[in-house]
């Protein structure tokens, strides 16, 4: 009976930490695993970074496919994501089609590479298909890097999304950092 009450919550636990289309992290487990990645980071000096992630113009693939075809984009999205991610890094669906990576032990120049190819593989991510005909995918994505000073992920996040604003402002398809 105590296995099958420890299963039980386990379950439970899995459900509340897990977004259910993506089978990644939702916000809340992402917000508690950042603050811990960064206080981890800020004692041992080791460099943390982190993307904010969408998928661009992903409105016009909603309402021109439909939702089914939108709830497909986001699973290919975090899919080609995990692929390019280190099983370590924290990969987060925070809503809607905004993501979050979190790269401990990784500079922002290193970072940076690991956007770019994730950036790349989106763009030639053939799993999404409407009517056999490819629907265009790409991602803009902003980056931040903690440098071992005082943060938490509140001012990270911000970071990295003013410069995915950026991306978008600049024409979308792109990475750009804080």
């Amino acid at each position: 009976h105590y296995g099958a009450v420890l299963r039980q919550r386990e379950e439970l636990d899995r459900l509340a930490n897990t977004d259910a289309l993506t089978s990644v992290a939702n916000r809340r487990s992402f917000m508690e695993h950042a603050q811990h990645e960064i206080n981890r980071a800020e004692r041992s000096g080791q460099p943390l970074s982190l993307m904010m992630l969408d998928i661009d113009r992903f409105k016009t693939i909603n309402d021109s496919f439909g939702h089914a075809a939108g709830d497909r984009a986001i699973t290919a999205f975090a899919q080609v994501c995990q692929l390019n991610l280190r099983n370590f890094d924290w990969l987060s669906r925070l809503g809607g089609d905004e993501f979050a990576v979190l790269l401990p032990d990784t500079t922002k120049e290193q970072a940076e590479l690991v956007a770019q190819r994730i950036r790349e593989s989106v763009e030639t991510c053939n799993t999404l298909n409407h009517q056999d005909k490819r629907i265009p995918m790409t991602t803009s994505i902003g980056l931040a890097g903690l440098q071992g000073t005082a943060c938490n992920v509140e001012a990270l996040m911000a970071q990295a999304d003013a410069a995915l604003y950026q991306a978008k402002q600049q024409g979308r398809n792109r990475v750009v950092c804080a």
